[in-house]
């Protein structure tokens, strides 16, 4: 497997990434177009060009997307905009008119190396909690319980998380193509 560079500015997910990977990741920065669009596979695929177009090398990018079923597609990928604006508690606030609290998390791997394009995707069906519950993870981790888990993701150790995860899912078929060569 050729080396690993993820483009982002958050330090945890490239730790996060070479425990699910099984091998080191390096991370990078860059300040990368924003696509707007609330598909995290759109979005993650369009990155993972620009940022190999722009250093070269083996590239991957993640982009997770938090869908509330009653919301349609809202917040998708759009979901650190509404972090940044109203956190989990302004998330919580705002669903309180809605019955339905079931919710699915996205994560889309863009990965682009010389043959192109491709990106990888793991989902995970479950609720928004009523609190914000936990004190591990990052984003909406607080808010999030997994289907047949009675806990948050951000309640949950790294070994947990990364059981039940859907970066892991994404991560495993991004392993398994990797490793097919």
């Amino acid at each position: 497997m050729e080396a690993l560079t993820l483009i982002t500015g958050n330090k945890r997910k490239a730790e996060e990434f070479s425990r699910l990977i099984g091998t080191t990741v390096a991370c990078k920065t860059l300040q990368l177009p924003e696509i707007q669009d609330t598909d995290v596979a759109v979005v993650a695929k369009a990155k993972a060009e620009m940022a190999y177009k722009e250093i070269g090398q083996p590239v991957f990018v993640d982009d997770t997307g938090l869908y509330i079923n009653a919301w349609g597609n809202l917040p998708g990928a759009l979901i650190a905009w509404f972090l940044d604006n109203v956190g989990n508690e302004g998330i919580l606030r705002m669903l309180k008119a809605w019955d339905d609290r079931s919710a699915r998390v996205v994560t889309a791997l863009g990965y682009c190396d010389k043959r192109g394009a491709k990106v990888f995707v793991g989902t995970v069906n479950g609720m928004i909690s009523d609190l914000p519950k936990g004190e591990n993870g990052f984003g909406y981790d607080a808010i999030f319980i997994p289907e047949k888990q009675d806990k948050t993701f951000a309640e949950m150790s790294s070994t947990e998380k990364d059981a039940n995860s859907m970066r892991a899912h994404a991560a495993e078929a991004m392993r398994n193509y990797l490793n097919r060569d």
